[in-house]
C-alpha cells in the first residue's frame, strides 16, 4: 500500500487532514486530479525528514484562492489542496511509512485564525 498524506479544502471552506491510500504509487494524473493541473513539489524538511508538497502551482492566483498549509521554518504559504509524498532515488514518488506520517502528524495542527494547518518543524 501507498500511503500519501493529503490536505483538502472542502466545500465549505474547511480544510480537512487525512491519509490517501492507493494500491499503487500515485501517477502524475492523480496529483493532477487532487492539486490541479499544473502542479510543483516544494521540498521541506519537517522533524529531519525531507517531505515533498504536491500543490498546485497557480493555487493562489485562483478565484478565492484557500490557504491550507503552512510551513513555518520556511515561511512557504500553501494553496489549494495539497498531498505530502517522498521522492526515490530516481526521483519518483514514493508514499510515506506509517512512522513518516507519524511525523507530519506530530509537526502539524490545526489553526482556526487562518482555517489551516501549520507545520513546525
Amino acid at each position: 500500500m501507498n500511503k500519501y498524506g493529503r490536505i483538502t479544502i472542502l466545500e465549505n471552506g474547511r480544510v480537512h487532514y487525512d491519509v490517501l491510500v492507493l494500491e499503487k504509487p500515485i501517477t502524475l494524473e492523480e496529483m493532477q486530479l487532487h492539486c490541479g493541473d499544473i502542479i510543483t513539489m516544494p521540498c521541506r524538511t519537517v522533524g529531519g525528514v525531507p517531505f515533498y508538497f504536491v500543490v498546485d502551482d497557480c493555487g493562489l492566483l485562483r478565484d478565492n484562492p484557500k490557504l491550507a498549509l503552512f510551513v513555518e521554518q520556511y515561511e512557504t504559504a500553501l494553496f489549494g489542496n495539497v498531498l505530502i509524498c517522498r521522492v526515490d532515488n530516481v526521483g519518483e514518488t514514493i508514499g510515506l511509512t506509517d512512522e513518516e506520517l507519524q511525523i507530519i502528524q506530530d509537526n502539524m495542527f490545526y489553526t482556526t485564525t487562518y482555517n489551516a494547518y501549520i507545520i513546525l518543524s
